[in-house]
């Protein structure tokens, strides 16, 4: 389903796409913006009630008030949040995802995301004879801009309904790359690294910055106390823990292609793997 809008000078289109293969409900926004001092916002009335929402922040969720009972809650009128924002009760729930935009809205029993910002740029008015260039020259989100979020609704709370592998999927969807067909040792199906408990995410996996193996970095999700075993194929016999600089924390232990990880509430662990 395609809604278009046109506010005086400006464009905006959405594309809403439900498909049979994901939950989520995708939404590519194309706008083309000419309004100065303008904060665009696009608003979803929701069910459900609760006094707080979950918002994904790096390595973990933080609670926002959804009320402003009070001067703290009610500072808290637009909160920051990276890849999600999510209400819940104890049955179901509606997550708002969103790629590159971090600024949302849980007042009055609704999801809001801000979309644009048109403010005037800091420092002097840059003068020029082109109107258009005037105003992308002082003020921000001037011009055309792509952009997807989505909607999210699911059981249970953020943990039950999967909000988390959903925002991954949303954020870094699967890479198709043509190949000449070959023969190898592999099967058709692989995954180079891979954990037994979905509450443990691998968030990182780079080279060492110093050479030595591969660097592999986890967190656990959903704040509470988890194990998982970590697998992986390939010449890596030795792990050691390491800091987020990479410096070393413990002696290298022998795993031979796994090991189990104990987690405290969003504790982060970060592995080295080498082959000696």
């Amino acid at each position: 389903m395609t809604v278009h809008y046109h506010y005086n000078a400006s464009y905006l289109r959405l594309v809403f796409t439900l498909t049979q293969e994901s939950p989520r409900i995708d939404i590519q926004t194309f706008i083309d913006w000419h309004e100065p001092n303008v904060s665009l916002k696009i608003k979803f009335p929701v069910s459900v009630q609760t006094p707080v929402a979950q918002c994904q922040i790096q390595f973990g969720v933080i609670e926002r008030p959804t009320h402003s009972n009070d001067s703290y809650a009610f500072a808290k009128d637009e909160i920051p949040a990276h890849h999600w924002v999510d209400l819940s009760d104890r049955e179901t729930g509606i997550a708002l995802m969103s790629k590159n935009k971090y600024g949302y809205r849980v007042k009055d029993q609704a999801i809001e995301l801000t979309l644009l910002r048109s403010q005037h740029k800091p420092g002097e008015i840059v003068k020029t004879e082109d109107y258009d260039n005037f105003l992308r020259n002082n003020f921000g989100d001037i011009g055309k801009q792509k952009f997807t979020f989505s909607l999210f609704p699911h059981y249970g709370d953020y943990r039950e309904g999967g909000v988390i592998n959903q925002a991954y999927i949303m954020n870094h969807p699967l890479q198709i790359v043509p190949v000449t067909p070959h023969p190898g040792d592999f099967p058709p199906s692989l995954s180079f690294f891979n954990i037994d408990n979905s509450a443990v995410i691998i968030e990182t996996i780079k080279l060492a910055e110093d050479g030595n193996g591969i660097i592999v970095r986890l967190y656990e999700s959903h704040g509470r106390a988890a194990s998982a075993i970590l697998s992986w194929v390939g010449h890596y016999h030795y792990v050691q823990y390491v800091d987020l600089l990479e410096n070393q924390r413990n002696a290298s232990l022998y795993c031979k292609h796994h090991c189990t990880l104990t987690f405290e509430p969003f504790e982060i662990i970060t592995l080295r793997l080498t082959e000696s």
